[in-house]
């Protein structure tokens, strides 16, 4: 969480919501099954290698519209 985090600092993103809840937030919406291994055309998932890794989350970030598509609250 610190690699992003730290990210994000560099970037000079301030948050509307919190450093904490939009580092959740953007690791809760990559770390999906969906996003790992080969890009499959036909669903469009895939595309992010095997594994977790700061790099791939960042480009996810960045493909997804930056910090502002994850910088809100989740509401139950």
């Amino acid at each position: 969480m610190k690699i992003i985090a730290d990210w994000v600092s560099e970037q000079s993103y301030e948050p509307k919501t919190s450093i904490e809840n939009l580092v959740q937030m953007i690791i809760a919406h990559f770390d999906n099954p969906e996003h790992y291994g080969e890009y499959d055309t036909e669903t469009g998932c895939g595309g992010y290698g095997e594994v977790f890794t700061a790099e791939e989350c960042k480009r996810y970030v960045e493909e997804s519209g930056g910090f502002k598509e994850f910088d809100y609250f989740c509401q139950p």
